[in-house]
């Protein structure tokens, strides 16, 4: 599991948008109820207590680093507009 979230977190980081429909797809594929980043929370939740300890953080940035990333393309958009 360690190894799927360093290779997400990757793609979040090489990922650019210049339009809407690829901030879209950047949203549906990573962050929306059947994205990638909501599965690894649910196979999180059948990790074991040392597991966790150990994929909790990482999993956390993962997702805080997508949402941010989310924000900065809608943000450029917005401002391009």
């Amino acid at each position: 599991m360690l190894q799927t979230i360093t290779k997400l977190k990757q793609e979040v980081e090489s990922f650019t948008a210049k339009a809407q429909d690829e901030v879209e797809n950047f949203r549906l594929r990573f962050l929306s109820r059947k994205g990638a980043i909501p599965e690894l929370f649910e196979q999180f939740k059948s990790a074991s207590a040392e597991e966790k300890k150990a994929l909790g953080k990482t999993l956390n940035e993962l997702k805080q680093l997508a949402e941010a990333k989310l924000k900065e393309f809608t943000e450029k958009l917005e401002q391009g507009a």
